[in-house]
Protein backbone atom coordinates (compact mmCIF):
# COMPACT_ATOMS: atom_id res chain seq x y z
CA UNK A 1 0.00 0.00 0.00
CA UNK A 2 1.43 3.33 -0.99
CA UNK A 3 1.76 6.28 1.34
CA UNK A 4 -0.80 8.19 -0.76
CA UNK A 5 -3.32 5.36 -0.30
CA UNK A 6 -2.72 5.29 3.46
CA UNK A 7 -3.26 9.04 3.70
CA UNK A 8 -6.49 8.77 1.68
CA UNK A 9 -7.78 6.04 4.02
CA UNK A 10 -6.95 8.16 7.08
CA UNK A 11 -8.71 11.19 5.63
CA UNK A 12 -11.78 9.08 4.81
CA UNK A 13 -11.91 7.85 8.42
CA UNK A 14 -11.62 11.29 10.02
CA UNK A 15 -14.72 12.86 11.46
CA UNK A 16 -14.68 16.61 11.67
CA UNK A 17 -16.35 18.30 14.67
CA UNK A 18 -19.27 19.52 12.59
CA UNK A 19 -19.86 15.96 11.33
CA UNK A 20 -19.35 14.41 14.75
CA UNK A 21 -21.96 16.69 16.31
CA UNK A 22 -24.68 15.80 13.81
CA UNK A 23 -26.09 12.82 15.75
CA UNK A 24 -26.09 14.74 19.02
CA UNK A 25 -27.88 17.64 17.36
CA UNK A 26 -30.33 15.28 15.69
CA UNK A 27 -31.21 13.69 19.04
CA UNK A 28 -31.67 17.10 20.68
CA UNK A 29 -33.70 18.71 17.93
CA UNK A 30 -35.75 15.96 16.25
CA UNK A 31 -39.34 16.14 17.51
CA UNK A 32 -40.26 12.60 16.45
CA UNK A 33 -37.76 11.09 18.92
CA UNK A 34 -38.31 13.56 21.77
CA UNK A 35 -40.03 10.90 23.90
CA UNK A 36 -37.28 8.32 23.40
CA UNK A 37 -34.89 7.58 26.23
CA UNK A 38 -32.07 5.07 26.70
CA UNK A 39 -31.60 4.40 23.01
CA UNK A 40 -28.36 4.38 21.01
CA UNK A 41 -27.97 6.56 17.94
CA UNK A 42 -25.16 6.70 15.41
CA UNK A 43 -25.10 8.58 12.09
CA UNK A 44 -28.48 10.12 13.00
CA UNK A 45 -30.14 6.70 13.16
CA UNK A 46 -31.13 4.43 16.00
CA UNK A 47 -28.84 1.41 16.09
CA UNK A 48 -28.45 -1.70 18.19
CA UNK A 49 -25.59 -1.32 20.67
CA UNK A 50 -22.70 -3.78 20.48
CA UNK A 51 -22.78 -7.03 22.44
CA UNK A 52 -20.36 -5.60 25.01
CA UNK A 53 -22.55 -2.55 25.50
CA UNK A 54 -25.50 -4.87 26.17
CA UNK A 55 -23.54 -7.07 28.60
CA UNK A 56 -24.86 -6.57 32.13
CA UNK A 57 -21.54 -7.74 33.59
CA UNK A 58 -19.63 -5.13 31.55
CA UNK A 59 -22.20 -2.47 32.50
CA UNK A 60 -21.75 -3.25 36.21
CA UNK A 61 -17.96 -3.19 35.90
CA UNK A 62 -18.03 0.16 34.08
CA UNK A 63 -20.31 1.59 36.76
CA UNK A 64 -17.98 0.47 39.56
CA UNK A 65 -14.85 1.75 37.83
CA UNK A 66 -16.59 5.08 37.13
CA UNK A 67 -17.62 5.41 40.79
CA UNK A 68 -14.03 4.91 41.90
CA UNK A 69 -12.62 7.27 39.26
CA UNK A 70 -14.84 10.16 40.33
CA UNK A 71 -14.34 9.47 44.03
CA UNK A 72 -17.81 8.14 44.87
CA UNK A 73 -16.44 4.81 46.05
CA UNK A 74 -13.00 4.22 47.59
CA UNK A 75 -10.67 1.69 45.97
CA UNK A 76 -11.21 -1.77 47.36
CA UNK A 77 -15.00 -1.55 47.62
CA UNK A 78 -17.40 -3.42 45.38
CA UNK A 79 -17.42 -6.60 43.38
CA UNK A 80 -15.36 -5.12 40.54
CA UNK A 81 -12.22 -5.51 42.65
CA UNK A 82 -12.26 -9.30 42.46
CA UNK A 83 -9.87 -8.91 39.52
CA UNK A 84 -7.38 -7.10 41.79
CA UNK A 85 -7.63 -9.91 44.32
CA UNK A 86 -6.99 -12.47 41.58
CA UNK A 87 -3.94 -10.55 40.34
CA UNK A 88 -5.47 -9.33 37.08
Amino acid sequence: MTCKTRIRICIDLLTFPSQGAQTTLYCCLEDKISGDSGRYYSDCREKRPSARARSEADQARLWEVSERMVGLKPDGEGEGNKEKENGK
